[in-house]
């Protein structure tokens, strides 16, 4: 994790070379950072645990200090000097305090706790991830408790291989907020390898389509707060979003998704909801409502910058308010929020023009993005563009990627714009999916339209498939450049006539191929590919240039994921 902190801040600084004047300012930011990295710091024991709240949650000593340690751990690329040193050492104590001590019976601690310790070390705490996992899973409501199956109390069973006696008891009701959390943590113990049944994510999904109101929000609970508003409206929306990912089924043929409904209502909510203060007046709903932008993909809901609307607010309070009523909790759920924004956006999606061919695996780029993220390491992003997007936000970003079935129908306006990003330093990823030989066509004359030449085949010895010949596999998928003369023949254009888009789709150990072939075009893009026009345009350098990429395995293996104590397994394929 430590080894990759001078790539990321290289590739970081290639993706805000260009800055929006509307834009908070990144030192404010960074300072907001910074005061509310000193008020978790200040709350920390000597045994490790940071005691964040006076009220209700100090019955969490290690969901608290989950929560502290993911926001710390966040916050730690924007620190420097003393206080960066502090920061790492109250990681340690705090995880080291968690690892120590049986698992704590909450569905907060459970989610919070999970999250931490993927984002600490995933392979190191892989068992502990587990049991938690293991616990969340034997302790969501089924059928037996009505309107509220799929959902999660307060307390949770401790799975079976744990107990040093009673295995505990659940609550007869649920909320939304715990099972946010709840389904926060199996969304990340999913991606460290444990297989969640199905049937967790169907009862959830259930419930969110049944608890849904007619406007499109969602309430806390039927007895409590059962109007909808804007926290658990967000909150909710994003969690049916991950159930959905979840029960993704594993079609032959890729086609566009279906609509959800539920979630472009509860995003339509949201949105119509922005101005009246009710969306992202506190830092427990801005975390949820980082979530949402950064795991679809979105950089505005409803024409709303989320990220800068919510640092302005953060960065113009001497308090953060949060629903849970204290300074420190409230600095945690905001210093995420601050520092998770600033993370470089690294692949943008094109959404073309008129037509839903541009998205027929929905999360392809999700998946690659999240694969270089665990196994390298790198809090890296992606989001949707489309091309009535300024090119100075669309110049942030390294990586255009577009695929689909169908011809590629560009005015002139859009292949103009297309090329000034290429011939300014960017980068367009094409991929024909299930290798369809009318996109594969129409791309092929589109780039001897806009750039006047042919695509050619890379060599087997081409360092974007450094990747796969240091993990031992055949460079097998075919890879296509379209080199750039006068940018000392950087490729402005990569291209996959057999395009992989389908298993970054779908996923899973199958892929290893895909997704090796990927993070070879990511590195090669942020790291070559930059130098190379560096070289050509000294003046239009990066404030700081990117070092070569760390010569080292993947932090983590593919996943196979066994069976965990507690059922952590799939019943379906």
């Amino acid at each position: 994790m430590r080894n990759s902190a001078v790539l990321l801040l290289c590739v970081a600084a290639i993706c805000s070379s260009v800055a929006r004047a509307d834009e908070v300012p990144l030192e404010q930011i960074q300072s907001a950072i910074v005061v509310g990295v000193e008020q978790i710091l200040a709350t920390q024991r000597d045994d490790g645990v940071f005691a964040l709240s006076e009220n209700h949650m100090d019955d969490y000593p290690l969901g608290n200090t989950g929560l502290a340690v993911m926001a710390l751990e966040y916050a730690r690329p924007h620190l420097t000097g003393q206080l960066r040193v502090r920061t790492f050492e109250a990681i340690r104590k705090g995880i080291g305090h968690i690892a120590q001590h049986p698992p704590e019976q909450r569905t907060y601690s459970a989610g919070l706790i999970i999250c931490a310790l993927y984002k600490e070390n995933p392979e190191r705490y892989k068992k502990l991830i587990g049991y938690y996992a293991a616990m969340l899973i034997l302790s969501q409501h089924g059928p037996d408790k009505g309107e509220m199956c799929g959902e999660w109390g307060y307390r949770l069973l401790l799975p079976p291989g744990l107990q040093r006696g009673p295995r505990g008891t659940v609550d007869n009701w649920g909320d939304k907020s715990n099972t946010q959390f709840a389904l926060l943590g199996l969304y990340h113990a999913n991606r460290v390898g444990f297989q969640i049944p199905k049937h967790i994510w169907r009862r959830s999904r259930e419930h969110y389509l049944k608890a849904q109101f007619m406007d499109g929000g969602w309430g806390y609970r039927p007895q409590l707060r059962p109007d909808p508003y804007a926290n658990m409206t967000i909150a909710s929306t994003i969690s049916l979003n991950l159930c959905n990912e979840m029960l993704l089924k594993k079609e032959v043929q890729c086609k566009p998704p279906p609509r959800s409904k539920a979630v472009e209502n509860g995003l339509k909510w949201i949105a119509d909801n922005w101005e009246t203060g009710r969306v992202g007046s506190d830092t427990y709903g801005l975390y949820a409502l980082e979530r949402l932008g950064i795991i679809m993909g979105r950089a505005n809901i409803g024409g709303h910058d989320w990220y800068n609307d919510g640092a302005r607010m953060l960065v113009g309070r001497r308090r953060w308010g949060s629903m849970f009523g204290t300074p420190a909790v409230s600095a945690a759920f905001g210093v995420m929020f601050l520092a998770r924004g600033l993370e470089p956006i690294v692949i943008n999606k094109l959404q073309r023009r008129d037509t839903n061919d541009w998205n027929n695996t929905p999360y392809d780029v999700k998946h690659l993005v999240e694969y270089i993220y665990d196994h390298y390491q790198l809090p890296i992003q992606w989001r949707i563009v489309t091309l009535e997007a300024p090119m100075e936000l669309l110049l942030r970003t390294p990586i255009i990627h577009m695929s689909g079935h169908l011809k590629l129908d560009f005015n002139d306006t859009e292949k103009k714009k297309l090329k000034e990003y290429v011939m300014r330093g960017g980068t367009i990823v094409g991929q024909a999916c299930c290798s369809k030989k009318e996109f594969d066509t129409s791309f092929r004359e589109f780039v001897k339209e806009v750039f006047g030449g042919e695509l050619r085949r890379i060599a087997k010895t081409h360092r974007i498939y450094e990747r796969m010949r240091v993990r031992g596999m055949a460079p097998k998928p075919v890879v296509e450049i379209f080199p750039l003369d006068d940018q000392q023949g950087r490729p402005g254009v990569i291209y996959l006539p057999h395009g992989q888009c389908r298993n970054w789709h779908l996923g899973g150990t199958r892929a290893r191929e895909a997704f090796a072939v990927g993070t070879g075009i990511y590195f090669y893009v942020t790291i070559e590919c930059r130098k190379m026009y560096e070289r050509a345009h000294p003046e239009a350098a990066a404030p700081m240039r990117p070092q070569p990429q760390p010569e080292r395995e993947p932090t983590r293996r593919d996943p196979v994921p066994p069976p965990r104590p507690g059922g952590v397994i799939d019943e379906e394929e």
